[in-house]
């Protein structure tokens, strides 16, 4: 997700910008869906799983309102 958010930072213009924040939401949901899985099988058992998985909701809210704001406004986050 990391990557994906640099290379949005020099995205070419408003869309590639949009289209590489999207993709980095995506990866983080995929995340998401993992660090479920590790919980829900019991794969491990450490308090750290609820805190990654409360964390990894919490940077998927920001990325999908960044979305959302990019979109209704056209600000690149290069002008931050």
């Amino acid at each position: 997700m990391g990557a994906h958010l640099q290379e949005a930072r020099a995205g070419e213009s408003r869309a590639d910008f949009i289209h590489k924040i999207q993709v980095a939401l995506k990866e983080l949901r995929e995340v998401g869906y993992w660090l479920k899985l590790v919980t829900k099988a019991r794969v491990a058992e450490d308090a750290s799983l609820a805190r990654l998985s409360d964390e990894c909701e919490q940077l998927t809210a920001m990325l999908a309102q960044s979305v959302i704001t990019a979109k209704r406004n056209g600000i690149l986050i290069s002008e931050f």
